[in-house]
């Protein structure tokens, strides 16, 4: 197991950190919104970011209350954590993030300063499957597809994953929320019904909701515990692993 670094004095004063001392993958960072600000954690080129440990009674969910840019975690409205942050190296030649896992492709896209923005993608089934920006990715309002590839605006900033198929054109398939409850901290399933890629978009309970700690998923729902209830999106086929 690589050694996890928690950077937490200089993340705490907001002090940049220098490219010699860049993070590599499964390091790890603390940051902090105090008083319920918006706070920025520098710590170089960021590919992926996934919250380890919620230190605040304030939800922190991804996309609402804290997510990543190109160079930093960004956290808000009181959410203080734990993060694991993977900087390895990206694909430059589009000037955007384009790689594979199995035989999808995983394609992150940015709208920067609200601008329009067009990420070249290999043709086939596209889904948004984790917005990184605080503005709302909305497909056919601030993201879509052409043919040409995937389109952002709007602040829209999000990783998409593009499943190749014969032909030509994409296909968006669309999403399906349900709300899974943990009631007086019992564990519960919820079935999802039909397989596909899940997040949690909206937390209900005072009680935290951290993934692989109160709630988790299975190969056809989710499960939640220890007063977790919240509002997931299933979407897609296959679960992400």
């Amino acid at each position: 197991m690589k050694p996890v670094l928690i950077l937490a004095s200089s993340l705490a004063a907001g002090i940049a950190i220098p490219a010699h001392a860049q993070l590599g993958p499964g390091s790890a960072i603390r940051c902090e919104s105090n008083d319920g600000r918006t706070r920025e954690c520098t710590v170089g080129y960021v590919r992926d970011a996934r919250l380890l440990r919620q230190l605040s009674r304030s939800a922190c969910i991804e996309g609402e209350t804290w997510g990543v840019t190109r160079r930093s975690i960004w956290v808000t409205r009181g959410c203080r954590g734990e993060f694991l942050v993977d900087d390895r190296g990206r694909d430059r030649d589009y000037g955007h993030d384009d790689y594979g896992r199995g035989d999808a492709r995983y394609v992150r896209c940015e709208s920067d300063n609200g601008r329009w923005n067009r990420c070249p993608a290999p043709r086939g089934r596209v889904e948004l499957v984790r917005q990184l920006s605080r503005s709302a990715c909305v497909r056919g309002q601030s993201w879509g597809t052409d043919g040409r590839g995937i389109w952002v605006n709007g602040g829209c900033r999000a990783e998409f994953r593009v499943e190749p198929r014969g032909g030509y054109g994409y296909d968006d398939a669309p999403a399906r929320r349900f709300v899974c409850e943990s009631t007086n901290g019992s564990t519960r399933f919820c079935p999802a019904g039909e397989r596909g890629r899940v997040r949690m978009v909206r937390q209900i309970s005072r009680a935290p909701c951290i993934e692989g700690q109160s709630w988790g998923r299975e190969r056809d729902g989710v499960w939640v515990g220890q007063g977790c209830r919240a509002e997931f999106e299933v979407s897609g086929r296959g679960w992400r692993d």
